[in-house]
């Protein structure tokens, strides 16, 4: 699933890759959703979906990252097999498919894994300093908060067996997402923990300088929006309000 606003450069190589990573062995499908994209993504798009097994759901206007990923749970959703695993990544091309293989093999012991940048052999290169330490201080205050052994709290790149899927929906339906913003990734991962989905993680490393067009990711918004997330979590959990968590 790759949600995509204003990624017309990123997108041919990244569905190459995907292919050359999967190709032949393990059968796949793309549902790419389009989020109100004003560069030309629609049509590069479409003109792969001549040649790759791309789905394309469109979004009118840009409604952010978590809008995309709640249209993407509930697209994948309409023809979900057991046996399936649902990967999400990013559509800049930060997130190596070559990874893919290893976390839906590592997914047959798991329900969600996490492509960590944190555990060990794994990194993240080319990144600006500032990005790196406001991503490094909201793992902490996750990790301070929740008590759990999971490194990479806030990456997008994970794998679901179908059956984790299954059991996100029954759980909490179409409020499966519920922040509007960055954090939205995180807010699956709390669910799934609350949902006692075991949780893994597989190294992977996320070079920065392969991204063609600028972040879509604004850091003093982003920062503010995980703040006030956690703080309403920390109400929550203090509330005991159905967020019994377990270590993992």
């Amino acid at each position: 699933m790759l949600p995509c606003y204003n990624e017309a450069k990123n997108l041919e190589s990244l569905v190459k890759a995907i292919n050359e990573s999967l190709g032949k062995q393990i059968p796949y499908e793309i549902v790419a959703v389009n989020d109100g994209s004003t560069d030309n993504t629609k049509e590069v798009l479409m003109r792969l979906s001549s040649k790759y097994p791309i789905k394309i759901v469109e979004h009118p206007q840009n409604m952010g990252l978590a809008e995309a990923l709640k249209t993407g749970f509930k697209k994948v959703m309409e023809n979900i097999e057991d046996g399936d695993y649902v990967v999400f990544m990013d559509s800049d091309n930060t997130h190596d498919p070559k990874y893919i293989p290893l976390m839906i093999d590592a997914a047959r012991k798991f329900d969600l894994v996490i492509g960590s940048r944190y555990i060990k052999n794994g990194m993240q290169i080319n990144v600006p300093y500032i990005r790196i330490f406001m991503s490094r201080a909201v793992n902490y205050l996750i990790k301070l908060l929740l008590k759990v052994e999971i490194k990479d709290f806030t990456s997008g790149y994970r794998c679901f067996r179908a059956s984790a899927v299954k059991r996100l929906y029954d759980a909490f339906g179409d409020d499966i997402i519920e922040s509007q913003g960055f954090e939205s990734s995180f807010e699956i991962l709390l669910k799934a923990l609350t949902c006692n989905l075991k949780v893994g993680e597989v190294p992977i490393v996320l070079d920065y300088s392969l991204k063609n067009g600028e972040s879509k990711m604004r850091l003093v918004p982003t920062l503010l929006n995980y703040v006030q997330f956690l703080l309403d979590l920390k109400n929550k959990l203090k509330n005991h309000m159905n967020w019994s968590l377990r270590k993992i």
